[in-house]
């Protein structure tokens, strides 16, 4: 069986090695990791909300959004996935943050960029913190992704 998050991280990693082998500035980052958020999403038949070319809509609420619509009378479902990037300081990767865990979907990322390992530890405490805090849907499956110098650092974790 596929595991969605497992995948993400997977393409995220291969992205990252692709993009700093041609030193590339952040908003290209940004619209590279969306855009590859969004390829999955169509991969596995969602309709895919972002503000790139391969996205079935425009940016929907997130960053990037997978929505699954009922077949016959095409009312919205359920909302798979969403995920937010901040490539920018700690105050604004927890506000965006805490759009995502209001969120009632199924997979919410935070795709972030740190100064280092200590700086990832320090945020990542917060952000778990907050989840756990926030009293949302019955079961959520997270994943922290951080760029720091040339890779990704993950870190993934369920609030029941």
């Amino acid at each position: 069986m596929y595991n969605i998050l497992e995948g993400i991280k997977r393409e995220l990693s291969d992205t990252c090695g692709r993009l700093l082998l041609k030193n590339e500035p952040d908003n290209v980052w940004t619209k590279e990791i969306l855009s590859k958020l969004v390829e999955i999403g169509n991969q596995h038949k969602y309709v895919t909300c972002a503000s790139v070319k391969n996205a079935t809509n425009g940016e929907w609420m997130y960053d990037v959004s997978w929505l699954k619509y009922s077949s016959q009378s095409q009312i919205l479902e359920s909302v798979e996935l969403v995920a937010e990037s901040e490539w920018g300081n700690e105050q604004r990767i927890m506000e965006d943050y805490e759009k995502l865990i209001q969120s009632k979907a199924k997979y919410k990322i935070m795709i972030m960029q740190c100064k280092g390992l200590n700086h990832f530890e320090i945020i990542r405490i917060k952000l778990k913190e907050s989840a756990c805090l926030f009293r949302g849907v019955t079961e959520e499956s997270y994943l922290l992704a951080a760029f720091i110098k040339d890779k990704f650092y993950y870190d993934e974790f369920i609030v029941v």
